[in-house]
């Protein structure tokens, strides 16, 4: 694999700070699959490691910027130069057909017994039953199939290559079904007491309702888009918000596996989303922030200075803005100079619902999560008190926030219990019993 060749004199272009974790976990990847040992392994599987990480930090590349464009071309041509993709690789893929091509080397007929491609091109319902495929060159087991998952700084980056060694035959036979829409839903008193007292829309409806297209991107979704935040078929109860909300989400963040678009969905009027950086976004030039977006905006990050609400004037600030990334991704946008300038806020310790794993506490808690408890925080900072001097009790008013999470916190529930004996590995007793 060629060398990355880092030009130090030259600075990277904008929105290089933002993939430059992801590239760099995998440069170390890179060299620890170039310096493991070969001992016990066959000799045609010693280098698959280096091409499977080769495959992955190329394809990061092209779909962040093919896919996704959320990077510049001239961000995109500096990671080519630089040694980070493999530009004939991805040229491939832009081509019809060989949108899941794992390597180069599957594809030169010189280099195989007959003058053919290599196996892995052929597709598994062109070979025999229960015919494992195993390419030697990078062990690919099919690029025709369906595209296999990679976790890269809690992103799912797409990856062709299938890493771990599995049987498609015995994968069918121990096929566990999908529950259907109509699967039995929890008891009303299985789920959480939080979500159960939340006064939002019922879900009943959008549990039932079928998949439709997007108005918008045509995209194929059963609730919303979360691509462009538009519910489908239904009308969800706006929340009116004191303040507005700004989301900046890292660009190696999907859209589909965050929480931000439910705020979007539900609070549209109060709350902006931005995924492209910084520069000549709202207040900020040239990636830096106009003084007024510092005096009157808070950046709600945990951190050693960051001020509770009630710590805080309410006449102070009239703006909010919220990182939304896994919990790397949301510490280096954090550092960034821009987001250094702004005062921090932090809210009351809560234990998390979500459903995705993490390395950290239970208190860490999902974008939406940490939205809506900021603003059951201003509640009880800014808005319970009577004029009669007594405290009011909270009256659901953000409650509504959570709609889409309660929605598909329900949704994972009901898949574990609709097939008995499946078992929830990532998160210890996260599921409900429903007994």
């Amino acid at each position: 694999m060629p060398k990355v060749r880092r030009n130090k004199t030259k600075p990277p272009p904008d929105g290089w700070e933002l993939i430059e974790p992801t590239l760099t976990e995998l440069a170390a990847k890179m060299r620890e699959a170039e310096n493991e040992s070969h001992e016990g392994k066959r000799k045609v599987g010693s280098l698959w490691p280096i091409f499977r990480l080769h495959h992955q930090r190329s394809r990061y590349i092209y779909e962040i910027y093919f896919k996704r464009h959320q990077i510049s071309k001239e961000l995109y041509e500096y990671c080519l130069d630089q040694g980070y993709g493999d530009a004939n690789l991805i040229a491939k893929w832009k081509k019809t057909g060989y949108e899941k091509l794992c390597c180069l080397r599957c594809i030169q007929q010189k280099d195989t017994n007959f003058g053919t491609t290599c196996i892995c091109r052929v597709p598994k319902e062109k070979l025999e039953e229960n015919r494992i495929v195993e390419c030697l060159h990078c062990g690919c087991r099919g690029s025709p199939s369906l595209p296999f998952v990679v976790t890269i700084h809690g992103n799912l980056v797409v990856n062709k290559i299938c890493i771990v060694r599995t049987f498609a035959a015995e994968a069918h036979r121990h096929r566990i079904p999908r529950p259907d829409d109509h699967a039995p839903p929890i008891d009303a008193d299985t789920p959480p007491p939080l979500l159960t007292s939340l006064h939002t829309d019922d879900i009943a409806a959008l549990r039932s309702q079928p998949r439709a297209p997007c108005p918008q991107c045509s995209g194929s979704y059963k609730t919303y888009c979360p691509v462009c935040c538009i519910p489908l078929q239904h009308v969800p109860t706006p929340v009116s918000l004191p303040i507005s909300v700004d989301i900046w989400r890292h660009t190696g963040e999907r859209s589909t596996k965050s929480t931000s678009p439910h705020l979007v969905m539900l609070a549209r009027p109060h709350v902006a989303m931005h995924t492209d950086g910084f520069t000549h976004r709202l207040g900020f030039v040239r990636d830096e922030p106009d003084q007024a977006w510092i005096d009157d905006t808070l950046l709600l990050f945990p951190s050693d200075n960051a001020l509770p609400l009630a710590d805080i004037p309410q006449a102070s600030f009239k703006r909010l803005i919220v990182i939304d990334g896994t919990w790397r991704q949301a510490r280096t946008m954090s550092r960034h100079p821009s987001f250094e300038k702004f005062r921090r806020v932090k809210i009351q310790e809560r234990e998390t619902l979500f459903w995705r794993w993490q390395t950290y506490s239970s208190n860490y808690l999902s974008t939406i999560e940490a939205i809506y408890y900021f603003f059951r925080d201003y509640y009880a900072a800014y808005e319970s008190l009577r004029r009669d001097g007594s405290i009011a009790a909270y009256d659901g008013r953000y409650d509504n926030l959570l709609l889409y999470f309660k929605l598909q916190y329900e949704t994972v529930q009901n898949a574990y219990h609709a097939v008995p004996g499946k078992q929830f590995n990532k998160i210890k007793d996260y599921i409900v019993d429903n007994k």
